[in-house]
C-alpha cells in the first residue's frame, strides 16, 4: 500500500470465516427466578478471523445485546465470559416483502384518476390529498382506527342473551372459515368466552362477494338508545348555498374503525357453531 511519503507492505493472509460465532457474557449477572433482562454480549475473539488491514477489530467495542431469561424457580448466575448465544452468517435473504406502496404520492396518483381538473386544480388537489394522506386506505386490509372515541353498549342490568348458531349450507362453511381467519389476522375479532352470543348472517353483495354480518337485533332490543337529533334537511341545504364544489367520503369498513369499551366487547360475541368470537 502506497501512502504519500512511504510504502507499507501488507501481509497476504487469506480471510477465514467461521460458520458459527460464539457470543460470551461481558459481565457477571445473577438472574432472579422467573425474570428476564438484556445482557451485553461480546463476540468471542478468533485469531483465524483476519483482515488484510493493520488494525484488528476490538471485541470490546462490539457489544451485542442478548435477551436472557430464567424460567426456573432458583436464582441463576451467568459468569463473565460464559457462552450465552451463537450467531451465524446470513447466506440467503428472503426478498419477499409487502408490495404495498408507501410513497408519499401513492394516494395522489390513485385519487386523481379520471377527474376533470386543469393543471392548477390538480396541483391544489394533490397538495390537499398529500397533507391528509394518512386518512386514506391503501389496501383492502388497511381499515384504520380512530382514537377520538370508543363505542359504549349500555344494556343496564339485563342478563346476557345467548342465542344458538343458525345452520349454514355446507358450501358456505369453508367461506365462513376463510372470512373469520382474515378478520383474526387483521385484529378485527378474537376468541371469546363471553356469556353473550349472537348468530351470524351471510349477505350477498352486488359484486357477488359475501358480506359477513351478525344479527344483533335481540342485543339492540335491550340496549339503551343513544338519541342524537339529526339536523333539518332544509337547514343543511341552505348551508351549501353558493358552493359549486361538493365531495363525498366513504368509510373503509366503518364498523371496524371505532373501538369498543373493554367491558362491552363481550356483548358483541357471535357464534358460528365452532366456538365464540
Amino acid at each position: 500500500m502506497h501512502l504519500k511519503f512511504e510504502d507499507i507492505t501488507l501481509l497476504g493472509v487469506q480471510t477465514q470465516f467461521e460458520s458459527n460465532k460464539k457470543i460470551i457474557a461481558k459481565t457477571k449477572l445473577s438472574l432472579s427466578p422467573r425474570t428476564e433482562c438484556i445482557l451485553p454480549g461480546l463476540v468471542a475473539e478468533n485469531r483465524k478471523f483476519r483482515f488484510g488491514l493493520i488494525d484488528y477489530p476490538d471485541p470490546d467495542k462490539s457489544v451485542i445485546p442478548v435477551r436472557v431469561a430464567n424460567i426456573s424457580d432458583k436464582t441463576r448466575t451467568i459468569q463473565e465470559g460464559e457462552v450465552i448465544a451463537a450467531c451465524t452468517p446470513v447466506t440467503s435473504v428472503d426478498r419477499k416483502c409487502n408490495s404495498q406502496d408507501h410513497s408519499s404520492d401513492y394516494p395522489v396518483k390513485n385519487l386523481q384518476q379520471n377527474i376533470e381538473l386543469d393543471k392548477k386544480q390538480r396541483c391544489t388537489a394533490g397538495e390537499l390529498i398529500t397533507e391528509f394522506q394518512s386518512v386514506f386506505s391503501r389496501t383492502s386490509e388497511d381499515f384504520g382506527r380512530t382514537r377520538l372515541t370508543k363505542h359504549r353498549i349500555d344494556t343496564g342490568d339485563h342478563p346476557p342473551i345467548k342465542q344458538h348458531p343458525r345452520r349454514l349450507p355446507f358450501a358456505k362453511q369453508g367461506e365462513v372459515q376463510k372470512l373469520i381467519k382474515d378478520m383474526k389476522n387483521n385484529d378485527v375479532i378474537e376468541p371469546s368466552s363471553s356469556p353473550w352470543a349472537s348468530p351470524i348472517v351471510l349477505v350477498r353483495k352486488k359484486d357477488v362477494s359475501t358480506r359477513f354480518c351478525v344479527d344483533y337485533r335481540r342485543l339492540n332490543d335491550v340496549t339503551k338508545k343513544d338519541s342524537y337529533p339529526l339536523p333539518r334537511i332544509d337547514d343543511t341545504l341552505d348551508t351549501l348555498a353558493g358552493n359549486t364544489w361538493f365531495s363525498t367520503l366513504d368509510l373503509k369498513s366503518g364498523y371496524w374503525q371505532v373501538e369498543l369499551y373493554t367491558d362491552d366487547k363481550e356483548k358483541t360475541s357471535f357464534t358460528t357453531g365452532q366456538g365464540l368470537l
